[in-house]
């Protein structure tokens, strides 16, 4: 079979590692399945192409936030997101594909309206458990909405199917590892704060570790991912309690050292609290205040609910909040093995075949 008489799919995506995550895994699902593969992005997530599928092809299409104040950056967007669209226009025409699939941020706007436009059967993957403002827009014109949530907060009358939240293929090979807390050895707590880091991390925990009971404070091993800015301050702390540490601005191996962990620190976006369960990790989760639309507070209430992880609000975050919070699990080895073990059974390892299913065939899904 030639390679342009193979079934193409164009994956949208954008923004932040959440978006592009889980497009990132299913391009690897259809390149394994045999279609060709065209992933359209914006700028601010091209360092992130390289992690796609050599067989994939991707590309910058042009893209600007809708929220502007003044009328000049408003004509502005509006000339921004006519180019992009007419770039969008004769990329499809000129090799038209069989699905469109777009995974959310204003990014995948243009992408989603040409395939509206020229017909092509289109998905949208929305991770979280309520809606951004693109997924929105189109929610009710796609064949289907593929979700990330059990039970989403989606539009009235939106066609939707669970899938579950795609994994990458690194954190996929690592799924065998059995979660295990050492009688006598290191603990190993993994903290990380997304793709920017996140100061508030930086400024709570190392404090919060300070406060923990020198018995268990020997036993631990950190590894923290702190904002260049504060890389500093955080070491002179760390150094002052002569604990075990490793902080770096950015981490490449996050599924080797996560396989080590026993417990993990951090956000709640849907890409990361996906990992978390299918790796099967107790965690402390600080969902970002600043979310549009609260969707990491949502994210994490069925781990909270389900005895998997605790949950601090980023307003009434303070360090003696986090201390307890970890020796609540660090120091009780069974809850941190129970705690695990209910994350795990959480997990939905095979999220990328479920979306690559309803790719091959989109179908009708529950009417919210």
């Amino acid at each position: 079979m030639s390679r342009k008489s193979k079934p193409l799919i164009i994956i949208a995506t954008g923004g932040t590692g959440g978006h592009v995550f889980p497009a990132q895994s299913l391009a690897e699902e259809m390149v394994a399945r045999g279609w060709r593969v065209k992933v359209w992005m914006d700028h601010r997530v091209k360092a992130l192409a390289r992690n796609f599928p050599p067989e994939s092809q991707c590309d910058l299409i042009p893209s600007q936030p809708f929220s502007q104040k003044s009328l000049l950056a408003k004509i502005g967007v509006a000339l921004i997101l006519s180019w992009s669209l007419l770039i969008v226009l004769g990329k499809i025409l000129g090799d038209r594909p069989t699905r469109l699939v777009g995974f959310g941020s204003y990014a995948t706007f243009t992408p989603l309206l040409g395939g509206m436009l020229l017909g092509i059967p289109s998905i949208i993957h929305e991770q979280n458990g309520n809606m951004g403002i693109v997924n929105r827009l189109f929610s009710k014109r796609v064949k289907v909405v593929a979700s990330g949530s059990h039970s989403p907060q989606f539009p009235s009358g939106t066609n939707w199917v669970f899938t579950g939240n795609p994994i990458r293929k690194e954190i996929l090979s690592n799924l065998g590892h059995a979660y295990e807390f050492p009688s006598d050895q290191k603990i190993n707590v993994l903290i990380i704060g997304g793709s920017q880091g996140a100061r508030i991390f930086d400024q709570i925990i190392p404090d919060a570790i300070s406060g923990l009971p020198g018995e268990l404070l020997q036993r631990l091993s950190i590894h923290q991912q702190v904002r260049e800015e504060n890389l500093s301050d955080v070491e002179s702390i760390y150094q002052g309690l002569g604990v075990d540490y490793e902080i770096k601005p950015f981490y490449g191996n996050i599924p080797e050292l996560m396989t080590k962990s026993q417990l993990i620190i951090a956000r709640s976006g849907a890409s990361s609290i996906a990992e978390i369960m299918a790796m099967g990790l107790p965690s402390i989760l600080v969902p970002f205040a600043a979310a549009s639309n609260d969707e990491q507070t949502i994210n994490s209430k069925s781990l909270e609910k389900a005895g998997a992880a605790i949950v601090l609000g980023e307003n009434i975050l303070k360090p003696e909040l986090m201390s307890e919070a970890i020796v609540s699990i660090l120091g009780n080895p069974e809850k941190a093995r129970q705690m695990a073990a209910t994350s795990k059974s959480l997990g939905v390892a095979d999220a990328a075949k479920r979306l690559g299913d309803l790719v091959d065939n989109p179908k009708d899904g529950a009417k919210n």
